[in-house]
């Protein structure tokens, strides 16, 4: 499949996963058969051997889903201290279900983990329990209260504790009830067109993302991920949703893989993309030299695409690194 978006000179490899925007011009090659998904959950298929233009196949609806842009997801500072148990997920995010997965760092010589979720309004533990993983799901009761506010609190047995993370907003909250209508009636539409379960899964994850519903669009990549996804994008937008929740740990591991798919399936742009996101997040850690290295390596991959209009925002952010 080939790309060429508004601001870029020429065609380039586009890949699955690909964010694209009214002005592009698709061209998928005579064998290939592309699907896209329109932002009113409607799909469209451009004919393979000729050039079709996102307006053609998606025109502007009436009404569009809440999905997520791009990569445009604000960052945090991130951690990155192997040494506490702090919180993967759910944090800074909202919920659709109230019974979530609670993921956190597994640490070298752990051998029990006490769990609890603490309201933060009233300060009260309402939920406990001790584990040997580094995983349990919340079983629902006491059930979540739509606009309260809760924290996930994790100690190990040998002292370290979440908390000594020391970040300030990390609580989540169960989404109101009419948010929580939209999305399951969008996602319900997305399950009826048909797609491919990889397919039908990363655009779910994008829908959750533009609710804030962060931690169930992380496990629904992270299930791709276990299931042997290879496509860079799924990676990417696990490294992006990782680094605007500030855990650099698993936010660069999923950058790295995905600038090494990007790279084997000559996907300039994914490729670009992902350094990109490994520069901010180095950047808003304070590690300089590697936030210069990798946005240095992204701008080259947009100054081959002809995409001015990035390559003058990441000389902007380099120039900022540089005093």
């Amino acid at each position: 499949m080939w790309l060429r978006r508004g601001v870029w000179s020429d065609y380039h490899r586009t890949a699955f996963g690909a964010v694209l925007h009214r002005g592009d011009l698709l061209k998928p090659t005579s064998e290939a058969r592309a699907i896209v998904l329109c932002d009113d959950l409607t799909a469209w298929s451009p004919l393979a051997g000729k050039v079709s233009g996102v307006m053609n196949g998606c025109p502007a609806p009436e009404e569009t889903a809440r999905m997520r842009e791009g990569s445009g997801l604000g960052s945090t500072r991130g951690v990155g201290d192997p040494s506490i148990p702090y919180i993967i997920s759910p944090r800074r995010t909202q919920l659709l279900s109230g019974t979530p997965i609670l993921r956190w760092n597994e640490i070298p010589g752990a051998s029990i983990y006490s769990v609890q979720i603490k309201g933060t309004n009233t300060g009260r533990i309402i939920w406990s329990t001790m584990t040997d993983e580094s995983g349990v799901t919340y079983p629902g009761e006491p059930a979540l209260e739509s606009g309260a506010t809760y924290l996930l609190i994790v100690e190990a047995d040998n002292g370290a504790s979440s908390q000594d993370e020391d970040v300030p907003g990390l609580g989540l909250t169960l989404l109101n009830a009419n948010d929580a209508q939209r999305v399951r009636a969008a996602a319900g539409r997305l399950a009826d067109l048909g797609l491919t379960p990889d397919a039908e899964a990363f655009g779910l994850a994008q829908l959750y993302t533009g609710y804030d519903l962060t931690a169930e669009a992380i496990e629904i990549l992270e299930r791709l991920v276990q299931a042997g996804s290879q496509s860079a994008a799924v990676y990417r937008t696990l490294g992006d949703l990782y680094r605007h929740i500030g855990v650099s740990l698993e936010a660069e591991a999923r950058y790295s893989t995905a600038v090494e798919l990007a790279e084997a399936a000559g996907d300039v742009e994914g490729q670009a993309a992902a350094q990109a996101g490994l520069g901010e997040m180095y950047g808003k850690m304070g590690n300089v030299y590697h936030a210069v290295r990798w946005l240095e390596r992204a701008l080259a991959g947009y100054e081959v695409l002809g995409d001015a209009q990035r390559v003058t925002e990441l000389e902007e952010r380099l120039g900022d690194l540089s005093q």
